[in-house]
């Protein structure tokens, strides 16, 4: 049943590349990879359920190596999305902020599940692998709908990006849950956990549907709004608040449960406060650039208005010293103004 629900999901997205030829080839060969992706997870599936009819344990065999697939090809679908048209200084800000935000979650990663893990698991050293598989999955993920968010994001495909985000997230989450369940032996197959796969799968197909019919969602004005100021970079200010918040808050927590990784996590967090740091000094030096421009187009105005009524005074001049009657008619044949 799963299976066929997924194979749905994968028609949806095989409607949206038809549907993308308007937007050109790099958009119809991105979301036809992003099609490729679910299909491996269509595959996973229907080896899963072939294992567990036969009564065999399905867990880390041929089924979760396509089920892993997924992940890697779903990236470079979405890096193969065209990129909104941005300048050469607005593109290494995007970037530096997906970096500060991927150490951030690689920093909790590391304390939260993969320290862990190691620490934790009694099971078989190989199906530990396979776990922090998943992990680098999500990892994967995450880079996935950052890159979206902050560079793909354009005009004519506001909601089906807008749903690729959800479905993203939805992904993100229960691949935490699950490693996190997986670790303490807790998973069972069949509970809640795997209908986050199903859910964030099932938002994915609803992108590709958005996508196939081109329609646009209630929220659309939002979104405008939304994408406005992310243009600006109104947001990102936050992303260094939010950054030394997470890890201030790790701090205090390793301090006070004794983690006996505490140096390495004094020694990660050292790292982002130089990154977040690094990241207000772009701000400061981008907020003087256009300071200068600013000035510089104040100028600007202030010389072509000097200009232009230095040019009004001098045609005033002549026209009230001709000596000859003059008279001036606009285009509706009205007298503007006459000199007799």
């Amino acid at each position: 049943m799963i299976a066929i629900l997924y194979s749905l999901v994968a028609l949806s997205l095989y409607l949206a590349t038809k549907a993308s030829d308007i937007y050109g080839k790099r958009t119809q060969l991105a979301w036809a990879i992003l099609t490729i992706a679910v299909i491996t997870s269509v595959v996973g599936n229907i080896l899963w359920g072939i294992l567990v009819l036969t009564h065999q344990n399905p867990s880390n065999t041929l089924a979760d190596i396509f089920y892993l697939m997924f992940f890697p090809i779903f990236l470079i679908g979405i890096l193969i999305l065209p990129s909104s048209y941005s300048t050469p200084r607005q593109k290494f800000k995007r970037y530096f902020d997906i970096i500060i935000i991927l150490f951030s979650i690689s920093l909790a990663l590391w304390i939260f599940l993969i320290v862990p893990a190691f620490q934790h698991y009694n099971g078989d050293f190989k199906a530990l692998i396979f776990d922090l598989m998943y992990i680098f999955g999500g990892f994967l993920l995450v880079l996935a709908m950052l890159d979206l968010l902050f560079n793909r994001i354009y005009r004519d495909m506001y909601a089906p990006f807008l749903i690729i985000l959800v479905g993203v997230l939805v992904l993100i989450i229960t691949e935490c849950v699950y490693v996190y369940q997986t670790v303490h032996g807790t998973y069972i197959s069949g509970s809640p956990t795997d209908l986050g796969w199903l859910i964030g799968y099932l938002i994915l197909g609803i992108a590709g549907i958005s996508q196939y019919t081109n329609q646009k969602i209630d929220s659309d004005n939002f979104i405008v709004d939304y994408i406005s100021g992310k243009k600006t970079y109104t947001i990102t200010p936050y992303i260094a608040l939010g950054g030394i918040s997470a890890a201030y808050i790790s701090l205090i927590w390793a301090y006070n449960t004794f983690n006996p990784d505490l140096i390495f996590l004094e020694f990660g967090i050292g790292i982002l406060i130089f990154l977040v740091i690094s990241r207000q000094f772009l701000s400061i030096n981008e907020n003087k650039h256009l300071y200068r421009k600013a000035q510089e187009e104040i100028i600007l105005r202030k010389e072509v208005s000097k200009s232009l009524r230095d040019s009004e005074s001098a045609y005033r001049t002549i026209f009230e010293n001709t000596g000859t009657a003059t008279v001036i008619i606009n285009e509706k044949n009205l007298i503007t103004l006459a000199q007799y």
